[in-house]
């Protein structure tokens, strides 16, 4: 799917605007939050939303990031490496976004995106 499609996915909410990774939802008459798919130290490895809260005249007001490993749970595994498995977000196909391993719970992408919302809340 593509990285709108695969953020509609996990946000369901019709207010938020999906650019490919960037999604804009607005606040109130003065401010923006500014939703990204961000990546980690890897090229394509997507591992956190960046959320900014953005004032259309003086520009970001402040900057958070929401950890995949933070709120969606993964039994313990280790792959061949010994490197804990954690979930993240990576291109597959060279345009096929999806979730590395499995797709987490219902209830783990709640937890992520109402913690996310919550956060834009504090800003109205």
């Amino acid at each position: 799917m593509s990285y709108t499609e695969f953020n509609q996915k996990v946000f369901k909410n019709p207010s938020i605007k999906w650019f490919d990774r960037i999604g804009i939802m607005e606040i109130n008459n003065n401010r923006l939050a500014e939703i990204t798919l961000a990546e980690g130290h890897y090229s394509g490895s997507y591992v956190k939303y960046q959320v900014r809260i953005l004032h259309k005249d003086y520009g970001v007001i402040t900057t958070k990031d929401f950890m995949f490993k933070d709120y969606l749970h993964l039994p313990a595994k280790t792959d061949s490496w010994g490197d804990i498995k954690n979930f993240f977000v990576t291109v597959k196909d060279n345009s096929y976004v999806d979730w590395h391993l499995s797709p987490p719970s219902e209830d783990d992408l709640k937890r992520l995106t109402d913690a996310i919302t919550d956060y834009i809340d504090c800003f109205w």
